[in-house]
């Protein structure tokens, strides 16, 4: 192992303080919606880590049901997901110095890619848009350019926390997955005329994260004012004062994550009570267990007569296997005890935890089946690469773009026919620049490629991947 110098400490120590400004940073933030389609209800949930940490071992509860197991859980993308950014800059009241770094911080972070949305607006002695939301990157460089030409009004005084409020109405009326409005500014900016409860409201009303970055005077910390809004509305606080140009850069590179990161949790609604408390969890790398708020959902449609009589005998099964027993004597107790451990086979083989054994690492023994794929936008098309069963059958199936299922259940897009598989196993994503990755979705078994675990990573050709007892091969498509 190479030592590590002073500079890497030194560096380390000075990522260090940008990175632990956040309150609350071991937290977990997540929101619920409920969403009906063909009258079938589903319960759609964002969960993500507050500082940008990788998530795994998902686990969903929902009041008077408990553990719900046959959720999905799909790994929040740029690529895919749609994200919308408002920044909105100080430039009145603030030094030469703070505006060449401020520039610096701009011209790293807004930079539109994938589905992002970005929007940008001065605060100076008012509010000025200078680039609408969902503007071009021409339009947003010409608006980032103008602030490097600016002479410093350090007598003006600043509206830059009351323009807050016009930016999370912006976002608002935005169809994103994620939004956030991120404020570059002094530390202690004026607060004149500003209700720090009414946009902190606000934010939370319209799941708009604030994250407030500052660029202090004299090594002056951000104010009491920013560190609150940052952690009431589920954003944070970073204090980059000190941060040399390079380490500013990195870390404007990275600040996306803390919105951008985490999963997109589905399940059915069905045989949940009209009103349900979620409860989501995960653990973080590095911190541990870590659970989200309590969630309150209105479902919008009622179980039918069937589907309620389905629940009273799921939730009441044992009870009137009891009393079936209790009618009859001898022999029909035994009988009825047989009836239960057939009706018990059918609850796990329907939606029951998905309990699997462990798997020796270093023995293939497993037999699976492709059952039924699904491939969006192939219309006959070339496939970008292939996924090939290792085995006596080798049966293979093209992948084409956009997120890929693979598990048990009849939902996934692969689906493979193999107990030790979980029903949502894994997720393989073709990103932007034409590769493919696999992502674990929290799973006992765990994936494998090439022999090591793994929570995502990009493959190349002839990689191995285990889900389980089952192997796969992944093939390139030459160009």
């Amino acid at each position: 192992m190479r030592p590590t110098t002073p500079i890497g400490l030194a560096l380390a120590s000075v990522l260090a303080m940008a990175w632990a400004a956040p309150v609350n940073a071991a937290s977990i933030y997540a929101s619920c919606d409920s969403e009906v389609v063909s009258d079938d209800e589903k319960f759609v949930c964002q969960i993500r880590s507050g500082d940008g940490k990788k998530m795994r071992d998902l686990s969903v509860e929902v009041d008077e049901v408990g553990s719900v197991d046959n959720f999905k859980a799909i790994p929040y993308s740029w690529v895919t997901n749609q994200s919308a950014f408002y920044f909105l800059v100080q430039t009145s009241s603030v030094s030469s110095g703070q505006l060449a770094s401020m520039f610096d911080f701009l011209n790293r972070i807004v930079y539109p890619a994938g589905k992002q949305k970005m929007g940008f607006a001065t605060a100076g002695a008012s509010f000025d848009e200078k680039a609408p939301l969902g503007s071009s990157r021409l339009r947003i460089d010409n608006a980032i350019r103008a602030i490097r030409s600016m002479t410093p009004k350090l007598d003006e005084p600043s509206v830059v926390l009351a323009s807050i409020e016009k930016a999370i109405v912006k976002l608002a009326g935005e169809e994103a997955e994620r939004r956030a409005v991120v404020v570059i500014s002094d530390s202690d900016p004026s607060t004149s005329g500003v209700s720090e409860s009414k946009i902190a409201d606000l934010a939370r009303d319209n799941q708009v994260a604030l994250y407030l970055v500052s660029f202090g005077r004299n090594k002056q910390e951000p104010s009491v004012v920013l560190k609150k809004l940052g952690r009431d509305s589920r954003g944070g606080t970073h204090d980059v004062t000190d941060l040399p140009r390079q380490q500013l850069l990195e870390f404007a590179s990275e600040l996306s994550t803390h919105l951008e990161n985490g999963f997109i949790l589905s399940f059915d609604a069905r045989g949940l009570p009209q009103a349900s408390e979620i409860r989501l969890s995960a653990n973080l790398d590095g911190v541990g267990q870590a659970s989200a708020d309590p969630i309150t959902v209105e479902r919008q449609t009622e179980d039918s007569w069937i589907d309620a009589g389905r629940s009273f005998v799921s939730d009441n099964l044992f009870m009137l296997l009891a009393a079936l027993g209790l009618g009859v004597g001898g022999i029909f107790v035994l009988r009825s005890l047989g009836a239960k451990n057939r009706s018990a086979r059918f609850a796990d083989s329907h939606g029951a935890p998905d309990e699997v054994a462990g798997i020796d690492d270093h023995e293939y023994t497993g037999e699976a089946t492709i059952v039924g794929n699904s491939f969006p936008d192939a219309d006959g098309r070339k496939p970008k690469a292939w996924l090939e069963i290792v085995g006596d059958h080798g049966e293979r199936v093209p992948l084409h773009s956009g997120n890929i299922q693979v598990g048990r259940s009849k939902d996934s897009d692969i689906r493979l026919e193999n107990s030790s598989v979980h029903r949502q196993h894994a997720m393989i994503q073709m990103d932007a620049d034409g590769s493919f990755s696999i992502h674990d979705l929290g799973t006992k078994n765990g994936v494998f490629v090439n022999g090591a675990r793994c929570s995502q990573r990009t493959l190349a050709n002839g990689d191995l991947i285990e889900l389980g007892e089952v192997k796969l091969r992944f093939a390139d498509v030459p160009a």
